[in-house]
């Protein structure tokens, strides 16, 4: 592993056990810590948005949510800055944000983290740039993935948004913007895409006897996420 990577897997645990400068994980406490910090206008570069030559209809959206929202970055120094309307962009990967005057721009400063506060559900949303996890074949190339589950064991995301061509006779052809959820697990400074409850075995050998117990008890379905994230935040519980 190379030692940035490897620097960057210490910070991301810390982060786990508590979000990062003094973010809980809760949403109030999220929003209480945003409340504190300064503005990231004066301190990231950025560029005005350039919409394509001939572009094409499109179908789907390249953005983790289509709403403005709340947010916190934080860049490759380490230091955190609020914004007030965030987008991110997990197809192209980019931080879209409305400055001052009302101009849509894309941040293009490093930023290694992004916390998103969604108002409308009351949920947090933890983003962490590839670059700054374990090498892995899958993320050879630039990506925003989710965090979700923390503790000895994370439980990562990659909502993973591809563009698909589709032509038809006597009329203008289109792309489709398509989303598929992988799962990944960090553990012991190391990357593992899991597929399945099974896949968990070979990777937390500490526990396996009694996360088999668990699986069996409570037969979670890989097809529904909360059961993911249970089992995980399961094995974290006796994990320590």
């Amino acid at each position: 592993m190379k030692p940035i990577r490897f620097m960057w897997v210490l910070l991301i645990s810390a982060f786990a056990s508590a979000q990062g400068n003094g973010f809980g994980s809760g949403f109030s406490d999220v929003q209480n810590g945003y409340s504190k910090l300064g503005s990231f206008f004066n301190v990231v570069n950025s560029e005005p948005i350039t919409a394509p030559g001939n572009p094409k209809q499109l179908q789907g959206s390249p953005f983790f949510n289509d709403n403005w929202m709340k947010g916190i970055i934080t860049l490759s120094d380490g230091k955190s800055y609020s914004g007030e309307r965030l987008k991110l962009d997990l197809l192209n990967t980019k931080l879209y944000f409305i400055n001052q005057n009302g101009q849509e721009k894309v941040i293009v400063s490093p930023i290694n983290r992004i916390v998103l506060l969604d108002s409308a559900t009351g949920r947090v949303h933890t983003f962490v740039h590839s670059f700054a996890l374990p090498l892995h074949p899958d993320l050879q190339d630039s990506a925003w993935l989710e965090v979700l589950q923390q503790g000895p064991a994370q439980l990562i995301k990659y909502h993973k948004k591809e563009l698909v061509e589709r032509s038809s006779y006597a009329a203008a052809s289109t792309e489709q913007i398509k989303t598929q959820a992988r799962y990944y697990l960090l553990y012991d400074g190391l990357l593992h895409k899991v597929n399945a409850f099974r896949d968990l075995h070979s990777i937390l050998t500490a526990h396996n006897k009694e996360l088999d117990e668990y699986i069996n008890k409570q037969h979670p379905s890989w097809k529904k996420e909360e059961d993911i994230i249970s089992v995980i935040a399961y094995y974290n519980s006796i994990a320590g």
